[in-house]
């Protein structure tokens, strides 16, 4: 399990509290969650890197992914508006390595809970 470092907010924003939740998912190996959240059409552009088209191609890929099963994430900062939303910080995979990263989220609409796109931003610490 990971060692998770979220700062506390006002909780008035609802996407912020799902996102702290989606954040901390993929490091516990939480893969029911994250797919409850993902629409059928999602798309994850990990930049430079890989984009992956489709809900379930999405899920075959995330535990490959080196956020998976990390030993630690710490979030810096979590920034909703409107349909978008963007989670930044650093993680501590599985091998030792180190990233900061960004994730760039859009829903489906304002109101909604499933995630239309994400694009990845991860840089590797020397």
């Amino acid at each position: 399990m990971a060692k998770v470092s979220i700062p506390p907010d006002c909780g008035n924003a609802p996407k912020k509290n799902l996102l702290k939740d989606l954040a901390s998912a993929p490091g516990n190996g939480v893969l029911k969650f994250v797919e409850s959240l993902l629409s059928d059409d999602l798309t994850w552009e990990i930049v430079g890197q890989s984009s992956i088209a489709g809900k379930e191609n999405v899920l075959k890929g995330l535990p490959q992914h080196k956020l998976w099963k990390a030993k630690e994430l710490v979030v810096d900062t979590i920034i909703t508006h409107g349909r978008e939303a963007s989670v930044n910080g650093q993680i501590v995979a599985r091998d030792n390595s180190s990233y900061s990263f960004c994730d760039v989220f859009r829903f489906k609409s304002a109101g909604s809970s499933a995630i239309q796109s994400i694009k990845t931003f991860m840089i590797k610490h020397n």
